[in-house]
C-alpha cells in the first residue's frame, strides 16, 4: 500500500510541475513578444503589431501547451485543462481590475487565443507521440515477422 501511496504522490507532482512549468513558459513567451513589440493595446498598437501580436501571444501558448503535455507524458488534455482555467481566471481578473482601456472583445479574443494556443500545443505532442508510438510498433513487427 505505500508503493501505491508514494506512486500515486510522485504522478501528482508531476502533473503539478507540469502544468506550472507549461504556464511559467507561456507567461514568460508572452511578456518577451508583448515586451519586443512594445505593448498590445486595441487603441494605441499599429496595425502591424496588432498582427504580429495576434500570431506569436498565441505561439507562447502553444509552446507552453507542449511542454506541459509533454512533461505530464499521459492525458495531455487533463494537464493543458488546469492551464486553461489560470488563463481564464487572469483574463477576468486583468479586466476586474480596470487597468485595461482595451475593448472587451479584444481581451476576450486575447484570453481565448491562449487558450486556443495551450490546446493546439497539447494536441500537437498527442499527436507526435501517437505517431512515434506508430512507428515503433512498425519498427517492432518488421524485426519480428
Amino acid at each position: 500500500m505505500t508503493n501505491l501511496f508514494r506512486w500515486r504522490a510522485e504522478q501528482i507532482a508531476l502533473s503539478a510541475t507540469a502544468i506550472l512549468v507549461g504556464y511559467a513558459l507561456m507567461v514568460c513567451g508572452t511578456w518577451f513578444v508583448q515586451d519586443r513589440l512594445g505593448g498590445v493595446h486595441y487603441g494605441e498598437s499599429p496595425p502591424s503589431v496588432l498582427l504580429l501580436g495576434a500570431v506569436f501571444v498565441p505561439m507562447a501558448a502553444v509552446v507552453g501547451g507542449f511542454f506541459t503535455a509533454a512533461l505530464a507524458w499521459f492525458h495531455p488534455l487533463r494537464h493543458v485543462a488546469p492551464m486553461c482555467v489560470l488563463i481564464a481566471a487572469e483574463t477576468v481578473g486583468l479586466r476586474l481590475a480596470g487597468g485595461d482601456e482595451d475593448p472587451l472583445w479584444f481581451d476576450l479574443a486575447a484570453g481565448g487565443s491562449l487558450i486556443a494556443g495551450a490546446l493546439v500545443g497539447a494536441l500537437a505532442w498527442k499527436w507526435l507521440r501517437r505517431r512515434r508510438d506508430a512507428q515503433a510498433r512498425m519498427a517492432k513487427s518488421d524485426m519480428t515477422g
